[in-house]
């Protein structure tokens, strides 16, 4: 298990909002940001504990848990908001998700705010490979009408998605959808828990949830502008989005887990550039589909090349969506298999990927990534020239 250091700030409300604790490394014009913040999140505070994730600099996220610590001399509560920053080595992980941090990470309201040190741990665990395939699992197991349409709000990067219902249960929700991000998306993804105004959430950023605790919240949010989804009524919208449908068949499937471990793994060995727009997810759905069967085997490189050989035009026709999806790697990945599979059936031509190549000729693969468009362009002179060569011989 993985684990980085993090430094910790506590901000109470008793005896007037202040700063009761601050790592050494923190400096001056961090702490004051870190008490705007918790100021802000103190002010939409509703109930429970609340917890947030967001973008501090560009170097570092702070997750925060805002919480009742008990009461003044009137018998007015007292809340304390207990941040975590995270540097960028951390939130680049892919193992990190912001939205379920380790239970025992933030303090509770038995640890006396004017000296918890002793009581916060210095590292943020990051789960391993064994503990994250298992938390992906559940959270593919758990991918119910809910936790769908929370995931295909997570997928519109472009609107902020609002949750309305049970503070905990809403972020649990969320920390299980969150695992079925590609990591470039789960990285970005920023909450706040509370009765936060509507300008105010729509500065959160790109790709962000804002939870809410009642149903009548949701009326400030409007459609359009923000993402609604309702956990008290009991009425779930069918998600549309291509990856969901892409997730559903591989819950729905015998081998499902494994072909959603082989998914991100895939995903994290050929990253997108940046946070994907809708029309590059839609192509990465499509692609990826097409060419499931290859990508299950990539590492075996033999059994890739005959499963190449034997569908080697549905192949090219994945390689222009995954191109376009923002993974040129991962298209030229695939037409080197191509390459090798030629190589393997001493340069036979396979007529229906030159048929399918030749249509797709007019389009600038050369857009799509130096890389791509470089294996593209070999593969296709090389089916050229093969099939020039038998024509020849007949």
């Amino acid at each position: 298990m993985s684990e980085f250091a993090v430094q910790h700030h506590v901000f109470s409300s008793d005896g007037g909002y202040r700063t009761t604790f601050a790592s050494h490394e923190l400096e001056p014009g961090a702490i004051r940001r870190l008490e705007i913040l918790a100021g802000a999140a103190q002010g939409a505070h509703s109930s429970g504990a609340s917890f947030s994730s967001v973008s501090f600099d560009d170097a570092r996220v702070v997750a925060s848990c805002t919480f009742v610590h008990g009461a003044d001399h009137v018998g007015r509560r007292r809340l304390c908001t207990h941040s975590i920053v995270i540097p960028d080595s951390l939130a680049s992980h892919q193992a990190f998700n912001g939205a379920a941090p380790a239970t025992n990470l933030f303090m509770t309201p038995e640890v006396p705010a004017e000296r918890p040190g002793p009581y916060l741990a210095q590292q943020w665990p990051l789960l391993d490979e064994g503990a994250l395939n298992e938390a992906r699992r559940q959270a593919l197991v758990g991918l119910d009408g809910y936790n769908q349409a929370i995931l295909a709000g997570l997928y519109a990067p472009s609107r902020t998605l609002v949750i309305a219902g049970e503070p905990g249960e809403c972020h649990r929700r969320l920390g299980s959808a969150a695992w079925l991000l590609p990591g470039e998306i789960r990285r970005k993804l920023f909450f706040r828990t509370g009765t936060w105004a509507r300008a105010e959430a729509q500065s959160f950023g790109h790709v962000a949830a804002v939870l809410v605790s009642r149903p009548e919240r949701l009326a400030d949010y409007p459609v359009g502008e923000f993402i609604p989804i309702n956990l008290f009524d009991g009425s779930v919208p069918a998600p549309s989005h291509p990856v969901i449908r892409l997730l559903l068949d591989m819950q729905l499937s015998l081998d499902g887990h494994r072909r959603m471990m082989t998914l991100f793994e895939v995903l994290a060995a050929f990253p997108g550039t940046g946070c994907p727009t809708l029309d590059q997810l839609t192509c990465l759905a499509r692609g990826y589909q097409l060419a499931e069967p290859v990508l299950q085997v990539l590492s075996r490189g033999q059994e890739a090349v005959q499963l190449a050989q034997q569908g080697a035009s549905t192949l090219v026709k994945a390689a222009f969506p995954l191109a376009k999806s923002g993974r040129p790697a991962l298209a030229a990945r695939l037409i080197e298999v191509l390459n090798d599979a030629l190589d393997a059936t001493e340069r036979s031509v396979q007529k229906a990927a030159l048929a399918t190549l030749e249509e797709k000729l007019n389009e600038s693969f050369q857009s799509h990534g130096a890389e791509f468009g470089g294996q593209l362009d070999r593969y296709r002179k090389r089916l050229t020239s093969a099939a020039t060569a038998n024509r020849s011989s007949r």
